[in-house]
């Protein structure tokens, strides 16, 4: 749907990542009457602030339904409340606190395993309701305890200034890269910042030595390099692309695809069976290219389930052509697409290798690595030999396992 307020509303979603972690999502909702004289329905859902806003319009065009959905919801956005939702945006939140509509990660039920969420109601107790954006439901009063900021890095590029073969700056070499503990005279730098590549060379899933040696090899006088820097601020860093459903990469598909896709994918209802009280619904989702058109069906006790499952068995049939371009527009959002599962009543991990916690396998072994260097430190500066080598072997096995899976990691995901 190509329409003025349409195009609004995903502007608002991207220059309000705060406030809005998913895109409005526009759900169509069948047709009532005869075939001469048609009323189209539409549904528009949209998450901002931790709350699930939707509206609906009807038209006697598809197109007019869409953009007059879109453009209620616009007049919702503007009726809601934006103190909160923009100091959260800015990271202008007091410690001890966290504000409504701020992007979270948060335990969901008494578990260890913590989720992104989005701050949707403080209590008087202290505790806060979470929404999960991705689940479209809510939790209640979750300790403040269980409740961590999400943290936010930013890529600064700068060059190295040397005298007489000296930086002049302290380092620490560690598994996510090479850590500066005092900047020295480098204008580029600032302490806790991290070294992740220098002269294109990245450091990051290398051992200390082979860090070190480059360091080393590296010190000249204008040397370019790469530093991650963690900032609270979230609005002054694009951050990643924001997800989009199956019906949604279709959109985007044949925007990306118009010189070989003729029309955007049609969504037809072919029957229905059952009683009233028990009604199930078959969509067909069509695709029509310049010399041949793919057709998957799908069938589900709703209308908005059926047409979910199929424009997912859409996408699975396209495969990596989900993601070409072959002229004729340009992208709403640069994610790459895959098909998506049903969505599941409860959080559950990630589908790529992860502990516990949700996140890649790489990260835990990273921060194990790093608290096994620290106690190491601590060990060494308190004489303890004998236990400080022991914690340093734990350290290089860690390291050399954190390595390994950062390598399958990045070849996986260039």
């Amino acid at each position: 749907v190509s329409t003025q307020s349409t195009w609004a509303l995903s502007q608002f979603a991207q220059r309000n990542r705060a406030r809005a972690p998913k895109f409005p999502e526009f759900i169509d909702l069948g047709s009532t009457g005869f075939q001469m004289n048609k009323i189209y329905h539409v549904k528009c859902e949209f998450i901002v602030d931790g709350r699930l806003l939707t509206t609906t319009a009807s038209a006697r065009k598809k197109k007019l339904a869409f953009r007059d959905a879109a453009r209620r919801m616009l007049e919702k956005l503007e009726r809601l409340p934006k103190p909160e939702a923009e100091r959260a945006a800015m990271g202008d939140c007091p410690e001890g606190e966290f504000l409504i509509g701020m992007k979270v990660r948060a335990k969901w039920n008494d578990t260890e395993r913590f989720y992104d969420g989005v701050i949707a109601k403080r209590n008087d107790d202290n505790t806060y309701n979470v929404f999960w954006p991705q689940w479209r439901n809510q939790t209640e009063n979750i300790k403040f305890a269980d409740i961590q900021r999400q943290k936010i890095r930013v890529y600064k590029k700068g060059r190295l200034r040397v005298r007489d073969g000296k930086a002049g700056i302290d380092v620490t070499c560690q598994p996510k890269g090479i850590v500066i503990t005092n900047k020295g005279e480098q204008p580029d730098m600032e302490v806790n910042d991290t070294l992740v590549a220098i002269n294109g060379v990245a450091l990051k899933g290398m051992m200390p030595e082979e860090q070190a040696k480059i360091w080393k090899e590296h010190m000249t006088n204008g040397v370019a390099f790469l530093i991650e820097r963690e900032t609270k601020s979230s609005a002054k860093v694009k951050g990643p692309a924001l997800p989009v459903t199956d019906a949604q990469a279709l959109n985007q598909f044949f925007m990306r695809n118009r010189k070989v896709v003729k029309l955007p994918p049609q969504y037809n209802i072919v029957q229905e069976m059952g009683m009233p009280h028990n009604r199930m619904y078959t969509i067909e989702c069509v695709l029509e290219f310049n010399d041949h058109t793919e057709r998957v069906k799908a069938t589900a006790r709703s209308k908005k389930k059926a047409k979910q499952e199929a424009a997912k068995k859409m996408v699975e049939k396209l495969g990596d052509r989900i993601n070409q371009k072959s002229g004729g527009g340009a992208p709403l959002a640069h994610a790459k697409r895959k098909a998506t599962g049903a969505a599941p009543s409860q959080p559950a991990a990630k589908r790529v290798k992860t502990e516990s916690s949700g996140r890649p396998h790489h990260e835990m072994l990273q921060e194990k690595a790093e608290k096994a260097y620290d106690d190491y430190l601590k060990l060494a500066n308190a004489g303890k030999q004998v236990e400080a080598t022991t914690k340093y072997k734990e350290y290089e096995s860690t390291y050399k396992q954190y390595a390994d899976e950062y390598r399958e990691y990045a070849a996986k995901n260039p």
